[in-house]
């Protein structure tokens, strides 16, 4: 069969065995799949960085019509987010992205535009812009003890902190 080519974006990876790794991807034009990428967790392997979380790569694959896995033969890296898995923030917003898109995609179906809108969004999140102070961390669970935190959240712009209680949630 030949090897069919497709840009893709690097879902979940999991150990397979000693030397190989299964990869979920989501690729341009085939949907949503899942790969043996066979030999990547050896030291010298041929992938390199390529199999990262979120990494957007050229993957060239060969499928089977009674196999449910593909069989990943070569991956060229276009794009790498892997600097942000510096950030403990930043990298589990980009977690939920990729988990979020492994359970609500099928599996098979291709999608520009949820293609371009994930690759898109991990591009935003992950950029140069300044994120203001806090802004992050309201995406998280509030600490609904913390008095001070709750009125910061419903403070609006040019009122000052004095007269923020008045707007603020009812404990």
């Amino acid at each position: 069969m030949p090897a069919r080519e497709t840009e893709a974006i690097i879902l979940k990876t999991f150990a397979l065995g000693e030397a190989d790794r299964l990869v979920s991807f989501l690729g341009r034009t085939s949907g949503r799949m899942r790969g043996v990428a066979a030999g990547a967790r050896r030291i010298k392997n041929r992938y390199g960085s390529t199999l990262e979380l979120l990494a957007h790569v050229q993957l060239w694959y060969v499928e089977r019509e009674t196999r449910d896995l593909v069989r990943i033969q070569q991956a060229e890296l276009l794009e790498s987010f892997n600097k942000s898995q510096s950030d403990y923030e930043l990298s589990t917003s980009l977690a939920l992205v990729s988990e979020t898109v492994e359970l609500v995609l099928p599996e098979h179906e291709p999608s520009e535009p949820m293609f371009r809108l994930i690759l898109l969004t991990v591009r935003e999140l992950s950029g140069p812009f300044a994120w203001p102070a806090g802004c992050r961390a309201s995406m998280s669970a509030p600490n609904a003890a913390s008095p001070s935190a709750r009125s910061r959240r419903f403070r609006r712009p040019g009122i000052p902190a004095s007269s923020a209680k008045s707007i603020a949630a009812p404990a």
